[in-house]
């Protein structure tokens, strides 16, 4: 009966375990201008060949951003705002 306990035990760790797995990230910062300073409002998009849309957000009035559950793999981020030349960089 003990190796039984033990047994379900196991496969119960096991099986929570699998569930715990996750195939997504994120991708966060900061935009600034060449001088420095913040750009609040600045349009972020990922993009990638394995995505069939980008994903997008709208930086914070620190100039933060966040895109949440991106699937994992290689992606270029652009970040554009009036006034300002786009920027794109590969990650």
């Amino acid at each position: 009966m003990h190796k039984l306990n033990v047994l379900i035990c196991v496969m119960c760790v096991c099986f929570f375990a699998a569930f715990a797995q996750e195939n997504t990230g994120k991708i966060l910062g900061t935009v600034t201008d060449s001088s420095g300073a913040v750009v609040p409002e600045a349009k972020i998009t990922a993009t990638s060949p394995t995505l069939p849309t980008g994903v997008t957000t709208t930086s914070d009035s620190s100039g933060r951003y966040v895109l949440e559950s991106v699937p994992i793999g290689t992606y270029t981020v652009t970040v554009t705002k009036e006034g300002l030349a786009p920027y794109a960089k590969p990650m």
